[in-house]
């Protein structure tokens, strides 16, 4: 039995699991496991959000690799001249500076930090199943192949990702509707007109990012 139960191991599951922790409440993270090859690839986490990381204790040697972006390049048109730049802020409490990595290794780099804390631990492979709560005091159900396990905690985390089973158990209930399909290529860093930054072209049926 624990405090928390987060639902879900990647970005946000990671980041509250770690922000509950540094409240001194001990946090079991459940994650099933992803397919990374169904991701978009690339991620962008903006200076708040770097900065946000920072306080957490979350930027471990692992984002090292993170390409670095200053700010973003508007090209209102199909050529390179009358561009518009739009820098990010910087300040004492904002580094001005985003960090772009491949989702998967923000992932593992948030989840490695998190998982250094003493208060959290890892049900890798295991997924929630069932969430109910007699008395205000929420069981969770595990599962795993056949296996299942319950535990008590006082709170429960829905990191599960827009399709959340956990909200449904939670009688949240949703309805998604798609507005919107997203095509990823990667495209070398040479072939980009502004390097260190993120482009935005609008020369075309809607924005390009």
């Amino acid at each position: 039995d624990v405090d928390v139960v987060v639902a879900g191991g990647d970005v946000a599951g990671s980041t509250a699991a770690a922000a509950l922790a540094a409240l001194n409440w001990s946090v079991l993270i459940v994650k099933p496991g992803q397919h990374p090859e169904r991701r978009l690839a690339g991620e962008l986490i903006h200076p708040a959000g770097v900065a946000g990381l920072e306080t957490l204790g979350l930027l471990s040697s692992d984002f090292q690799a993170a390409v670095r972006l200053h700010g973003f390049t508007v090209f209102p048109t199909a050529c390179e001249t009358g561009c518009i730049d739009l820098p990010y802020l910087s300040g004492a409490d904002r580094p001005g500076v985003a960090l772009s990595m491949d989702h998967s290794a923000i992932g593992k780099a948030l989840l490695g930090a998190t998982l250094a804390h003493p208060r959290v631990t890892l049900a890798q492979g295991w997924r929630v199943g069932g969430l109910h709560a007699p008395d205000d005091a929420p069981i969770v159900t595990l599962r795993r192949n056949a296996v299942t396990e319950t535990v008590t905690c006082r709170l429960v985390v829905a990191a599960d990702g827009a399709a959340s089973a956990v909200r449904g158990y939670a009688g949240l209930h949703h309805r998604r509707i798609r507005t919107a399909v997203l095509t990823g290529y990667r495209i070398p860093a040479e072939a980009l007109p502004r390097p260190g930054r993120g482009h935005v072209f609008t020369a075309c049926a809607g924005p390009v990012l």
